[in-house]
């Protein structure tokens, strides 16, 4: 958070703009790739222009303008991610990208920040509360536990008992079992 006005304004107006393009997929939210172009046929579940970054960015947003839209659009795209979850094994997992025309799924497992699963975990992690989950922050924003409106969101399934904010550093397996709960209720 910067504390500049002019931002703080273009943030709003990004985050309206994601609002009114998002898709009602099963179990919840996602924003398709491209919405500008007018290709609404791929979406994607990873932070880096999928369901995890679009609701991280919203959740954020919530929390700087308290606005209550846009955390209920991140919830309902945490549900999209619940809906759309793999298991086996190995743990929980997810394909990336949907091309909705043909209802078949690519990239599975892809293990980056950007495109794949770290990446996708971070932003239930950041719903259940976690101050700092982005390891390239910029130093020169203020962390979100600075602003006086953070909240913990466990209505919806999502949050709940334990989830509180880490401090940098923290051990990421507490990370990924705070967005255990918010993904498998």
């Amino acid at each position: 958070m910067t504390h500049r006005a002019a931002y703080l304004a273009l943030a709003k107006r990004a985050g309206n703009y994601l609002l009114a393009h998002l898709s009602r997929r099963r179990g919840g939210l996602a924003c398709a790739e491209d919405i500008g172009s007018g290709n609404t046929a791929l979406f994607h579940a990873s932070l880096d222009n999928g369901a995890a970054g679009c609701g991280f960015f919203l959740h954020d947003l919530s929390l700087v303008t308290g606005a209550g839209r846009y955390q209920h659009a991140a919830e309902n795209m945490a549900g999209w991610l619940r809906a759309v979850a793999r298991t086996d094994q190995r743990g929980i997992w997810w394909y990336d990208q949907l091309d909705a025309t043909s209802g078949r799924w690519a990239s599975p497992r892809e293990m980056s920040w950007h495109w794949g699963q770290a990446g996708i975990i971070a932003f239930p992690s950041r719903l259940s509360g976690w101050a700092v989950s982005m390891p390239v922050e910029e130093q020169s924003i203020l962390p979100l536990s600075s602003v006086p409106s953070q909240k913990r969101y466990p209505a919806a399934g999502v949050g709940g008992a334990g989830g509180g904010a880490a401090a940098p550093g923290a051990h990421s397996g507490a990370a990924f079992a705070a967005a255990w709960r918010v993904l498998v209720p």
